[in-house]
């Protein structure tokens, strides 16, 4: 080869390598950005059931005491936890987390689950919308499904809930009414974990709290109403999906105030 062909050779390596380096970085800026900027609420659907927010670091195992189920979801993360941590509960059982990821953790999550918590087999990807849902096989016959979307991470122990999140509206989403904001917000900021559940009509929000065995919920009952409304507000404190090794210690409802108040104490069933 001679020196002239040798020269092209280098170059063209080099200009691959700028090009492959430039396009890494804008596609870390690019996620970074849709991370920083994308309202992680005005993506939680309509259809949950229940959403528990972890707003700032927490210690997950005091939150399992309340509800294990979703140990697989937030397994799958490895040490890439970021906050706000958003937990949701659908129809049949089915489990959603969703938080938001930077390019870089995206790639992290990615090898992770590949690495430890999938069988050793290539992900099913399936092209929905503008992004791609990766489909991994674990243990038990078991499937976790998750996609990267505007600068979330979602994932989900059914396929169908992942997609709910990629169609969810802004402007219909499961926190979209402005008549709830200052409530919800008000105890979504008290607390570092926050519970609200759909009742109904109406939404039960409610901070989260854990001391030895004892778990204390405080917050309020919002769109009460004349029509389609809880007929008896002491069945409220038996409505909270918890584990069955939790039970209903004592409550108080006060209609006094609007919206009405409500304060449940759960402790651990011996």
């Amino acid at each position: 080869m001679t020196k002239r062909a040798i020269k092209i050779v280098i170059l063209f390596v080099l200009l691959i390598t700028i090009l492959l380096g430039g396009w890494h970085m804008y596609k870390r800026l690019e996620g970074n950005k849709r991370s920083f900027d994308t309202n992680i609420y005005e993506y939680v659907s309509p259809e949950a059931l229940e959403v528990i927010n972890i707003n700032r670091a927490f210690n997950l195992e005091k939150f399992y005491a309340y509800d294990c189920s979703f140990s697989p979801l937030t397994d799958a993360l490895g040490q890439n936890v970021s906050y706000p941590l958003v937990l949701s509960k659908y129809n049949d059982g089915y489990r959603l987390l969703v938080t938001k990821v930077t390019y870089e953790q995206e790639q992290k999550i990615r090898s992770h689950i590949e690495n430890n918590i999938a069988l050793p087999f290539p992900p099913r990807i399936i092209k929905y919308e503008d992004c791609n849902i990766y489909i991994y096989t674990v243990a038990n016959d078991k499937f976790l499904v998750c996609t990267y979307y505007k600068g979330l991470f979602a994932i989900s122990d059914h396929y169908k809930i992942v997609e709910n999140i990629i169609d969810t509206n802004p402007e219909d989403s499961f926190f979209a009414k402005e008549e709830d904001k200052e409530f919800i917000e008000k105890v979504r900021d008290s607390s570092p974990v926050s519970i609200y559940l759909k009742l109904y009509k109406e939404i039960l929000a409610l901070d989260y709290s854990i001391h030895n065995d004892t778990i204390k919920t405080e917050g309020y009952l919002l769109n009460r109403n004349n029509k389609d409304t809880i007929k008896d507000l002491k069945t409220i404190p038996y409505m909270i999906h918890s584990s069955d090794s939790i039970c209903v210690e004592s409550y108080e409802i006060s209609t006094e105030t609007k919206p009405a108040t409500v304060k449940i104490l759960l402790n651990k069933i011996y």
